[in-house]
């Protein structure tokens, strides 16, 4: 399954806080009926697109952070498509936030902190951690447009 591959299907049966937002927990027998590896990025469709890293779980799961939880599922059972992505280092990023955040320089650094490492996809959601509350982005543009977001990446917020 390399980019462009056949899509599969998982039902995401557990969700935790303590799970990584960027991150999706599964099993070793998940992970091999899927082709992935520890440290490889997975495209998610549910109710929204999420570019997330597998990362190996030592239990019997298939997990995300409930707040990525809620974003792909509208109901109680969460169903996603995935296909497995390769992804480069990020050029030039933008990103929209939401207009209700009053932006300042302290936010702005804050933000750019919060998304390094992310992997990123054109027209897919970025979460972010800030304090108590997660913030879903949107990703306007991205080049590539399947990519993870480096020190070197230029990233813009709108």
């Amino acid at each position: 399954m390399a980019n462009g591959g056949k899509r599969k299907y998982l039902l995401l049966k557990h969700h935790r806080d303590t799970i990584p937002l960027h991150s999706i927990f599964m099993d070793k027998k998940t992970m091999a009926a899927l082709g992935v590896k520890n440290g490889d990025a997975l495209i998610l469709n549910g109710k929204n697109e999420l570019v997330l890293w597998v990362t190996e779980s030592s239990e019997s799961v298939i997990a995300v952070n409930s707040k990525l939880y809620n974003c792909l599922s509208s109901s109680g059972d969460c169903v996603v498509s995935v296909r497995k992505t390769k992804l480069k280092e990020a050029m030039y990023v933008e990103i929209i936030l939401p207009r209700r955040i009053k932006i300042t320089s302290s936010l702005l650094s804050q933000l750019r902190n919060s998304v390094l490492f992310t992997p990123v996809k054109a027209g897919g959601l970025i979460p972010i951690d800030l304090e108590d509350t997660v913030l879903f982005l949107r990703v306007k543009d991205a080049y590539p447009d399947l990519a993870f977001i480096s020190y070197r990446t230029k990233v813009v917020f709108y």
